[in-house]
Protein backbone atom coordinates (compact mmCIF):
# COMPACT_ATOMS: atom_id res chain seq x y z
CA UNK A 1 0.00 0.00 0.00
CA UNK A 2 1.40 3.39 -0.97
CA UNK A 3 0.81 6.72 0.71
CA UNK A 4 2.19 10.15 -0.16
CA UNK A 5 3.90 12.62 2.13
CA UNK A 6 2.41 16.12 1.68
CA UNK A 7 4.32 19.43 1.75
CA UNK A 8 4.02 19.54 5.54
CA UNK A 9 5.45 16.03 6.07
CA UNK A 10 2.06 14.46 6.80
CA UNK A 11 0.74 11.14 5.57
CA UNK A 12 -2.86 10.00 5.39
CA UNK A 13 -3.43 6.58 6.92
CA UNK A 14 -6.08 4.83 4.81
CA UNK A 15 -9.51 4.48 6.43
CA UNK A 16 -9.43 0.68 6.22
CA UNK A 17 -6.18 0.62 8.22
CA UNK A 18 -7.47 3.16 10.77
CA UNK A 19 -10.63 1.09 11.31
CA UNK A 20 -8.70 -2.19 11.61
CA UNK A 21 -6.27 -0.75 14.16
CA UNK A 22 -8.95 1.28 15.98
CA UNK A 23 -7.45 4.73 15.32
CA UNK A 24 -9.64 7.80 15.77
CA UNK A 25 -8.97 11.53 15.37
CA UNK A 26 -6.62 12.49 18.20
CA UNK A 27 -5.14 8.98 18.55
CA UNK A 28 -1.50 9.04 19.61
CA UNK A 29 1.08 6.97 17.74
CA UNK A 30 4.66 6.10 18.65
CA UNK A 31 7.11 6.32 15.77
CA UNK A 32 10.17 4.08 15.61
CA UNK A 33 12.97 3.83 13.10
CA UNK A 34 14.04 0.32 12.21
CA UNK A 35 16.89 0.41 9.71
CA UNK A 36 15.39 2.00 6.60
CA UNK A 37 11.82 1.48 7.85
CA UNK A 38 9.43 3.67 9.81
CA UNK A 39 7.13 1.85 12.24
CA UNK A 40 4.01 3.54 13.64
CA UNK A 41 2.44 1.90 16.68
CA UNK A 42 -0.69 3.01 18.54
CA UNK A 43 0.03 4.09 22.08
CA UNK A 44 -1.25 1.53 24.61
CA UNK A 45 -4.19 3.68 25.76
CA UNK A 46 -6.05 2.75 22.58
CA UNK A 47 -9.38 1.04 22.91
CA UNK A 48 -9.12 -2.74 22.86
CA UNK A 49 -12.05 -2.78 20.42
CA UNK A 50 -11.17 -3.38 16.79
CA UNK A 51 -13.39 -3.54 13.73
CA UNK A 52 -13.16 -6.90 11.99
CA UNK A 53 -15.53 -7.77 9.16
CA UNK A 54 -17.82 -4.90 10.24
CA UNK A 55 -18.06 -6.23 13.81
CA UNK A 56 -16.56 -4.77 16.97
CA UNK A 57 -14.09 -7.31 18.36
CA UNK A 58 -12.47 -7.06 21.80
CA UNK A 59 -8.74 -7.64 21.48
CA UNK A 60 -7.61 -6.73 24.99
CA UNK A 61 -6.71 -8.92 27.93
CA UNK A 62 -9.64 -9.82 30.18
CA UNK A 63 -7.34 -11.26 32.80
CA UNK A 64 -8.58 -13.89 35.24
CA UNK A 65 -12.37 -13.83 35.10
CA UNK A 66 -12.84 -16.68 37.59
CA UNK A 67 -13.64 -14.36 40.51
CA UNK A 68 -16.13 -12.39 38.41
CA UNK A 69 -17.91 -15.57 37.31
CA UNK A 70 -18.03 -16.86 40.90
CA UNK A 71 -19.41 -13.56 42.20
CA UNK A 72 -22.09 -13.41 39.46
CA UNK A 73 -23.07 -17.03 40.15
CA UNK A 74 -23.40 -16.39 43.91
CA UNK A 75 -25.48 -13.27 43.24
CA UNK A 76 -27.88 -15.23 41.00
CA UNK A 77 -28.20 -18.00 43.61
CA UNK A 78 -28.97 -15.45 46.35
CA UNK A 79 -31.59 -13.83 44.12
CA UNK A 80 -33.22 -17.18 43.28
CA UNK A 81 -33.27 -18.36 46.90
CA UNK A 82 -34.40 -15.00 48.27
CA UNK A 83 -31.31 -14.51 50.46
Amino acid sequence: MEVLIDNFGRILIPQSVRKHIGLRPGSVLNIEESGDKIVLKPKEEQSPLRIKENLAVYSGDIGDSGDLVKEAREKRIRKLTGN
